[in-house]
């Protein structure tokens, strides 16, 4: 169960991302292309491998996930970074944990935006995936990639509002998937904080309570980068914030 329920989440974001990427590569945006960014610390390169997440970032419980596993969803992330790559930002830092007394997975990757358009380009994305009309474009798309033989229905989608104010800009939505049977809520939010781009996501049974939610995942994940910024990463890690799910906007 935890190997389908791991490849589904790679699967469906995946999807999501290829359905974003799409119109920044072949249709930037006016306010793309005359957007000035302010200027902002960069993350240096060479201590990049530091702005990720570890086990120790949250709730106890959450292990790294078996290396079969592993190697399964690197494949999938393979496609997620060539879809990006040509939108400007490739994911290089990945990682990947699982309660398996709940079967929740957090997931999540970095990645460096080192030119300006791109940067814009990549804002200019999120803020559109806030918009309806957008958010139904995208639906019909990743559910069009997702072939039927994959055993994935796309039931309803909607918005996370409480993930829209992190880092220099950033949007969080949350799908509902029936996964052969089993109903699933896949919580995501993206964001940039200066050059570095970073996409985080929980998947849990719907119903569930998950016992971590995606404002603290991705502003600790946020933290991280900024740590790496500044030289300050602690020698152990922070203990996360356990708080209740995001409040969330179903269409």
């Amino acid at each position: 169960m935890k190997n389908k329920f791991s490849l589904s989440l790679c699967v469906l974001t995946s999807a999501i991302w290829a359905s974003t990427s799409i119109p920044v590569v072949f249709a930037q945006t006016p306010e793309a292309a005359t957007q000035q960014l302010p200027a902002a610390t960069p993350v240096p390169t060479q201590s990049y491998n530091n702005a990720v997440l570890t086990a120790q970032d949250l709730p106890a419980g959450f292990k790294e996930l078996p290396p079969e596993i592993t190697a399964q969803i690197q494949t999938q992330f393979e496609i997620l970074s060539t879809q990006l790559a040509k939108a400007g930002m490739k994911p290089e830092k990945y990682f990947a944990f699982i309660d398996q007394k709940s079967l929740q997975i957090v997931v999540g990757f970095t990645g460096l935006i080192s030119n300006q358009s791109d940067r814009a380009n990549f804002d200019s994305t999120l803020k559109q995936m806030q918009q309806p009309e957008y958010q139904q474009q995208m639906i019909a798309q990743i559910r069009q990639s997702i072939n039927s033989n994959q055993g994935l229905k796309i039931l309803d989608y909607g918005m996370i509002p409480t993930v829209n104010n992190i880092a220099d800009t950033s949007t969080g939505m949350t799908v509902a998937v029936d996964m052969q049977g089993q109903v699933l809520q896949l919580d995501l939010a993206a964001f940039r904080r200066s050059n570095v781009g970073a996409f985080t996501a929980i998947m849990y049974r719907k119903g569930d309570r998950p016992s971590v939610n995606l404002d603290a995942v991705a502003r600790q994940l946020d933290t991280r980068i900024v740590q790496t910024a500044t030289g300050t990463i602690p020698a152990s890690a922070n203990e996360s914030q356990v708080t209740p799910p995001s409040t969330r906007q179903m269409q």
